[in-house]
């Protein structure tokens, strides 16, 4: 019913995602999105992570999230590998990976 929920929310979102898959390291699941209306010029950055419990989701289920957001801010939305492939502190660091990609482009 979830992930029903989260296909509907998504359906109108494409356009506004700049970039798919942009990896920020060298894991699969090390990959992010950017959402952005418009020029990106002296907009914010937001980086968003979705919940999950370590254990599960994908971020295009989160496109939503992205594509809403871009109306003011310049949105990544991250994946990160999961529970049971890695174990904490592992999430942790995939986080800090990702921010340091963004710091960078």
């Amino acid at each position: 019913m979830v992930r029903l929920f989260l296909a509907l929310l998504n359906l109108r979102t494409s356009r506004r995602r700049v970039a798919e898959g942009l990896a920020y390291g060298k894991h699969p699941r090390q990959k992010l999105d950017i959402y952005r209306r418009g020029t990106s010029g002296g907009l914010p950055v937001i980086l968003f992570f979705y919940g999950g419990g370590w254990r599960m989701g994908e971020r295009s289920q989160f496109a939503f999230v992205g594509s809403t957001l871009s109306a003011g801010a310049v949105v990544v939305v991250a994946d990160y590998r999961v529970y049971p492939e890695v174990r904490f502190p592992a999430f942790i660091e995939d986080g800090a990976a990702a921010l340091a990609w963004v710091r960078v482009h």
